[in-house]
């Protein structure tokens, strides 16, 4: 078990700059720090692991490869990806739930309409809370994201869409009501603080504020794209999302300490992999993926090459550490 995750004690709660500080510990670094220690300690001396993760586990993994490679026999990372830029990275992603919802519309063609409908029967002044968190107007809908990302759901995410709107278009209050306490305030919210300052602090550069679409944006559309106009597009939602009580604490933390970013090195990763050539390192990324899809895959693969053995699933998203057999046959080498 790491800090702050699976059946660990919970992220710290505490109201203050303080408290914000305290969530510096739970990062990639500081989990593998904790895994270090349980590895000497269960482990006889010198018997190396194999570690997989998926996700922020697979996060967790490509730290581990760059501070502590002598503990590891082989490691195996699902879904998640380093990049130098922080930006590109982030419109990498807009654009592949641009390109996953195309696909999507292609085996469930009346959906797309279905969302604009829904859209535009939910007023900018229509507000939802959930504690100290809330969310106005049609952006929740752009919480759908958190099915298509997901090949295996995309059959739940057409439910969900047939749940919202009845057959003359009318929209259901209550499904979306339930909509937004499961994917807003149930999956989006949940850890606020912690999510936000755990990303900021394993990320490449220091990060002045909360609005962290501004800049990718900017980017898109200096590529022609306009995702505004979108069905789906996370960054309406991120932009909506406020927590009455953590948002005037986290821009007051990260305006004032600066420094304290730590990005994950590619570089240290390929000379420790260069230093331990019996330590094999296995990447993998699904076509479906949107939250961490496989455009921004290129730049680790290409640098660390021939060092990563690289897979890319075409027939699922971020659930293929689950569905691919690769996967598990790596693991059992």
């Amino acid at each position: 078990p790491s800090p702050g995750t699976g059946c660990s004690t919970p992220f710290p709660e505490e109201y203050s700059q303080a408290g914000v500080a305290r969530l510096l510990q739970y990062g990639s670094r500081a989990i593998v720090r904790d895994s270090e220690a349980l590895r000497k300690k269960i482990l006889p001396p010198g018997k190396t692991w194999k570690v997989f993760g998926q996700s922020f586990g697979g996060r967790i993994v490509q730290r581990y490869l760059q501070v502590a490679p002598e503990g590891l026999t082989s490691a195996h990372a699902h879904g998640y990806s380093v990049m130098s830029d922080d930006d590109q990275w982030t419109a990498l992603r807009l654009l592949s739930q641009k390109r996953v919802f195309q696909d999507y519309v292609k085996v469930y063609p009346k959906d797309e309409s279905k969302i604009f409908k829904i859209r535009a029967q939910i007023p900018k002044d229509q507000c939802f809370v959930s504690g100290d968190n809330s969310v106005c107007g049609p952006s929740v809908v752009d919480s759908l994201i958190m099915l298509l990302g997901f090949k295996s759901s995309w059959g739940s995410l057409h439910l969900r869409l047939s749940g919202l709107i009845d057959e003359k278009d009318h929209l259901n209050s209550y499904s979306l009501n339930q909509l937004v306490q499961d994917f807003v305030f149930g999956a989006l919210t949940h850890n606020y603080a912690a999510g936000t300052v755990l990303s900021w602090a394993d990320s490449t550069a220091d990060q002045a504020d909360l609005r962290y679409c501004d800049r990718p944006l900017e980017l898109l559309h200096q590529r022609g794209e306009h995702p505004e106009t979108w069905a789906l597009n996370e960054c309406r939602l991120i932009s909506d999302v406020h927590n009455s009580k953590w948002d005037p604490l986290l821009t007051e933390f990260l305006k004032n300490n600066k420094g304290y970013s730590d990005p994950i090195s590619l570089a240290e990763i390929k000379t420790n992999l260069q230093a331990f050539p019996k330590l094999n390192f296995f990447l993998y990324s699904g076509q479906a993926d949107v939250f961490v899809p496989l455009e921004t895959f290129k730049d680790e693969v290409d640098f660390l090459s021939p060092l990563v053995h690289y897979n890319n699933f075409p027939n699922s998203g971020h659930e293929g550490f689950i569905t691919e057999d690769q996967v598990w046959q790596d693991l059992s080498k």
